[in-house]
């Protein structure tokens, strides 16, 4: 697919979808080659040149990109054409008093309103629809359609980023009685941190319905986790002030136990010396220190060997190419020995002293 395909194709998409009546897609991409072709008998290239037949396109074929291609081989932007055609397109569907009643692009799929498809996903139906809309708007759209008097989602995601913050914390609290503050705060940090809402985010299918700016499109927005993660805590922050908290935690909840259940299975290996270091100071009162017993090889490729130890006593040693490496691993080590210790027959300490 050339680049006017997946542009082209993505417009009549986003828009056909946001559109209130849902727009046939087709209708609307007939619409871009109509205003393409009038654009370009504007200009002296096309007053001269034959005009190729978009009606002609199956499936967003050749002659509509040829048409589009025109216009910017002229000067013009096929953005403005795009633009252009949409807003033509809503005045004859006003004109009509329904929605378009073209073909079907994109596989002979009936035509699914983006926002409806959303809102299914979301398992709520907003009171308020204009909330949504706002919820899906990234600034870089408002910059190019400073007409557009939705606003941006970054109030939203302000809103929806604390309530996030509080509605996890309150499932963690509620779900987990023996974990302390320090273990509580970890696992609500890493339920609401970029990465895990830009997952969830793709899982509700929110990126296919951003209205994002021509320049944040191109250069690959829609999958970043980064709006991904703000536009799902700017749709969080409207389903609050449409549905209340309840509202919510119906969404939420059923979310982040799996991810929550991922995160703690994994959790010892990614922070062994956090885990021990709350394990010790519970169970021992003391708080484990690292000492590092040595190193080898070149400064390019060096490896420390490290030990953990509770007060005098070795727990655990490990290595690995840096400092913070090799105690994490003399953590980890400590941590199996202490979940698993040896037969008291051997003469070991669980510890690993002798």
């Amino acid at each position: 697919m050339t680049d006017w395909q997946r542009r082209v194709a993505a417009f009549a998409r986003r828009h056909a979808l946001l559109h209130e009546p849902p727009i046939h897609i087709l209708d609307l991409v007939s619409e871009i080659g109509e205003v393409a072709k009038e654009v370009l008998l504007s200009t002296d290239y096309g007053r001269k040149a034959p005009m190729p037949r978009p009606e002609m396109a199956d499936e967003l074929g050749d002659a509509l990109y040829s048409l589009l291609a025109l216009t910017e081989a002229c000067g013009v932007d096929a953005n403005s054409v795009l633009s252009a055609a949409l807003e033509k397109y809503e005045r004859r569907l006003a004109e009509r008093g329904e929605a378009g009643s073209g073909n079907v692009l994109l596989g002979n799929r009936p035509p699914v309103a983006g926002v409806e498809a959303l809102q299914q996903a979301l398992g709520y139906r907003f009171r308020d629809p204009s909330f949504l809309r706002r919820a899906l708007t990234h600034p870089s759209y408002v910059n190019e359609h400073p007409d557009d008097e939705t606003g941006d989602n970054q109030r939203l995601e302000f809103l929806g980023d604390a309530v996030l913050d509080f509605v996890a914390g309150a499932w963690v609290y509620r779900h987990y009685p023996d974990f302390d503050e320090g273990r509580m705060t970890r696992l609500r940090a890493a339920l609401v941190r970029t990465e895990t809402l830009a997952r969830l985010a793709r899982q509700v299918g929110v990126g296919e319905t951003l209205r994002l700016g021509r320049g944040e499109e191109e250069s690959g927005g829609r999958g970043r986790d980064a709006n991904l993660c703000d536009a799902f805590e700017a749709v969080v922050g409207a389903l609050y002030l449409d549905g209340g908290l309840e509202a919510v935690e119906t969404l939420v909840e059923p979310l982040i136990g799996p991810v929550a259940e991922a995160i703690l299975i994994a959790e010892a290996d990614r922070d062994a010396k956090s885990r021990l270091q709350v394990w010790s100071q519970a169970e021992l009162g003391v708080t484990p220190c690292y000492r590092v017993v040595s190193e080898r090889g070149p400064d390019h490729a060096k490896v420390f060997v490290a030990q953990v130890l509770f007060g005098s006593e070795v727990a655990g040693q490990g290595e690995g190419r840096s400092k913070q490496v090799a105690e994490q691993a003399a953590a980890r080590v400590a941590w199996k020995s202490l979940m698993q210790p040896e037969p008291e027959a051997s003469g070991s300490s669980p510890l690993g002293g002798n």
